[in-house]
C-alpha cells in the first residue's frame, strides 16, 4: 500500500503494475513493454474541496504503444521508483 499526500490531502492506495522489463544492461536504455496498471484508492484524509479521488475509486491504465521508455515517466515519482527498483534487480541478476 502506498501512503502519500496529493494537493495537501493524505491518502492510502494500492498500485498494481504489470509489464516486461527490457534492458540491455544499461539503465539509460531501460523500457517496459506491454505496460498495464491499476490504482485503487483505499482511503483519504479530510478533503473538503474534493481535490483527490474518493475512497473506492479504481483507475486502470495502459501505454497505447505498449512500450514505456524511461523518459515517458520521469515526472511520475511512483512509476519512476518502481522502474528503478526493477532495473536494479534485473541488473543485479545478470
Amino acid at each position: 500500500m502506498d501512503t502519500a499526500i496529493a494537493d495537501g490531502v493524505s491518502y492510502k492506495a494500492f498500485w498494481v503494475i504489470s509489464g516486461r522489463l527490457n534492458t540491455d544492461g544499461n539503465k539509460a536504455d531501460l523500457s517496459v513493454s506491454n505496460l498495464h496498471g491499476a490504482f485503487l484508492m483505499h482511503s483519504k484524509g479530510d478533503d473538503p474541496q474534493k481535490k483527490v479521488s474518493d475512497a473506492g475509486t479504481i483507475k486502470v491504465f495502459h501505454d497505447p504503444d505498449l512500450v514505456s521508455e524511461m523518459g515517458t515517466i520521469r515526472n511520475n515519482v511512483i512509476a519512476k521508483s518502481i522502474l528503478q527498483d526493477l532495473s536494479a534487480k534485473a541488473l543485479s541478476e545478470r
